[in-house]
């Protein structure tokens, strides 16, 4: 067993102190193209984007790469690869700088570096598809916890919307090897 400690906000969620909690999907992939998945954890991010995942199939001295999947955020992969240290957990912050994610692939927001929000459709591009899933929901007063709350404050509003907005028109989109 191999264990992650493993810390990045969610831009939507983040403002600037803590979060609001939500799970994530941390995944180790092969260094190699196609990249297989070799294993997953399903984990809490805790108020200030902490968690630790349990990685059973993981080995020591192999490297992998770390991928952060959100229900609705751009899919970040770790700049390089990571391996286990025998006996010691992996740890691996993403808030420190944009250049731990693949690409330099997140948003400075808050005084840390943060996982792009906006992607609720997860085709790997924040785009007006996304955009008219929020406004969608917008009109329909739409409410509790669904992937178009960006912020998470359990209902889909201006604020949701000036989010995917802002990241649309960036352009921003999954970087990966």
């Amino acid at each position: 067993m191999y264990l992650l400690n493993f810390i990045s906000p969610l831009e939507g969620r983040w403002n600037g102190s803590v979060m609001e909690e939500d799970t994530v999907t941390v995944l180790l992939r092969a260094p190699l193209s196609p990249f297989n998945v070799v294993d997953s954890a399903r984990v809490n991010l805790s108020a200030n984007g902490y968690c630790i995942a349990n990685f059973p199939n993981a080995s020591s001295g192999v490297y992998y790469y770390i991928v952060v999947k959100h229900r609705n955020s751009i899919e970040t992969w770790a700049k390089t690869v990571q391996q286990f240290p025998l006996g010691h957990p992996l740890s691996y912050d993403f808030r420190t700088s944009s250049t731990k994610a693949y690409g330099n692939n997140l948003k400075y927001k808050g005084g840390e570096y943060c996982i792009y929000t906006g992607d609720t459709n997860q085709d790997g591009i924040i785009d007006a598809a996304d955009m008219s899933m929020v406004d969608n929901d917008i009109s329909f007063f739409v409410q509790p916890y669904i992937v178009t709350d960006l912020d998470g404050d359990r209902f889909v509003d201006a604020s949701d919307l000036s989010i995917v907005d802002n990241n649309a028109f960036n352009a921003i989109s999954v970087m990966k090897p």
